[in-house]
């Protein structure tokens, strides 16, 4: 997100409303995935949580939610949850 706000910025002079829920949603599991293929899944389930926050920072009520992420260890769940978000934020 932050070379396209760069590429707008200097474009047009606007910065872009920030990513909506369904993008941050695709980016993050992408990123999962990615880890997985990398690490194996336990070390990316691992890693991955000191992610989170970022991915889905400002939303509000997000708390209950991201310590669910952070102590989940099955991938099925985390995307089930991941998947969640997009119709609790939508």
């Amino acid at each position: 997100w932050i070379f396209k706000n760069i590429k707008s910025y200097f474009t047009n002079g606007e910065i872009p409303p920030p990513p909506d829920i369904h993008e941050r949603v695709d980016v993050c599991k992408t990123h999962l995935q990615k880890e997985i293929e990398w690490k194996g899944e336990m070390t990316a389930i691992f890693e991955m949580r000191r992610t989170y926050g970022e991915y889905f920072k400002g939303l509000p009520g997000f708390k209950p939610y991201k310590m669910q992420l952070v102590t989940l260890t099955d991938v099925e769940k985390i995307l089930s949850l991941l998947d969640q978000l997009t119709e609790i934020y939508a």
